[in-house]
């Protein structure tokens, strides 16, 4: 599919009452992204082992005793199911509305299994039926895995106590979320970690839509102004914020955290990178920017809430 028709269709579900199903539908029979693919699930798998391999180095709290919360958990929760198979036995995941199902699950599950990427037969992910009932589904993962499901959620505004969880998660979420949203999450965030509890992200700073048009740069989207990439192809259900490593870096210093890891990654050499982006005229909103900071296509960060946190009110000309 070109991106433009993907846009457009994005643009029509993100209008339309049941806009969310019909997208839901649209990645599973047209660009057939859904289920994903099991070379995502391995790399996913391997996300998670690596925040694991960071928190037991670096934390304090043991894995199988600590309380972790993830936002934006997605539609198969393949990282909560990871996490549960690598030791992890008390997990709180959301996402702002409900997207997972099932048979993504199951097809998670499975794929887990298969790949033999758990490390002891005795924490493989159960094994899921494709056609249970949400509530049943819910209750399943809380009583087999540890994993208590929310949605719709709101991660500005937990409800959770002060210093109640010991490790955070999100994985791929933070560029669909507006940058003042990413502000009030992570001061939220401060609020409910513990004193040295430690958040682990990655972020992709991809343009999303190269996932189903090839024909397309990983920094298609840089060439376009902030208002017309709002205006025609930033809908609400395909939300893209476009921020790049630097602004990260700013808004997580803002928030209170420590940085104890800060992982930039390329899609080959950052040559290959610095060459593809000199092929793109970029918009006037980028060229503020070094030229590696462009380039990178995803980045680990592992932060740290210090013991004398304090929330701080920040502000900057992020693209939104």
């Amino acid at each position: 599919m070109k991106w433009q028709s993907k846009a457009a269709l994005q643009q029509i579900f993100s209008h339309l009452p049941r806009g969310a199903e019909l997208n839901y539908l649209c990645s599973k029979y047209v660009t057939k992204t859904l289920p994903q693919n099991p070379e995502i699930t391995r790399l996913d798998y391997s996300f998670a082992a690596e925040y694991l391999k960071w928190f037991r180095t670096l934390g304090t709290v043991p894995i199988e005793d600590a309380r972790f919360y993830e936002f934006g958990a997605g539609w198969n929760l393949t990282i909560p199911l990871s996490l549960f198979s690598l030791g992890v036995n008390y997990q709180f995941v959301t996402d702002l509305r409900r997207l997972l199902r099932a048979e993504l699950a199951s097809h998670s599950s499975n794929a887990l299994t298969v790949m033999k990427l758990t490390p002891s037969p005795s924490r493989r992910p159960p094994v899921l039926s494709a056609s249970l009932p949400s509530d049943e589904l819910d209750e399943t993962l809380h009583t087999l895995c540890g994993i208590r499901y929310g949605a719709p959620f709101d991660a500005r505004a937990t409800g959770m106590p002060d210093d109640s969880i010991d490790y955070i998660t999100a994985t791929k979420v933070l560029g669909f979320i507006p940058s003042n949203v990413l502000i009030a999450i992570f001061n939220e965030c401060a609020r409910v970690l513990r004193p040295g509890g430690l958040i682990g992200v990655l972020v992709d700073y991809r343009d999303n839509y190269a996932y189903i048009d090839p024909k397309i740069s990983v920094y298609n989207f840089l060439r376009y102004s902030d208002r017309i990439w709002k205006a025609v192809y930033s809908p609400s259900l395909f939300y893209q914020n476009r921020l790049r490593h630097s602004d990260y870096h700013k808004l997580f210093a803002a928030a209170g955290f420590e940085i104890l890891v800060e992982q930039p990654g390329y899609d080959g050499s950052i040559q290959e990178a610095r060459e593809q982006l000199a092929q793109i005229r970029l918009a006037n909103l980028f060229k503020r920017y070094e030229i590696d900071d462009l380039a990178a296509v995803r980045a680990v960060f592992i932060l740290r809430k210090p013991r004398d946190t304090r929330t701080l009110n920040f502000s900057h000309d992020f693209p939104n």
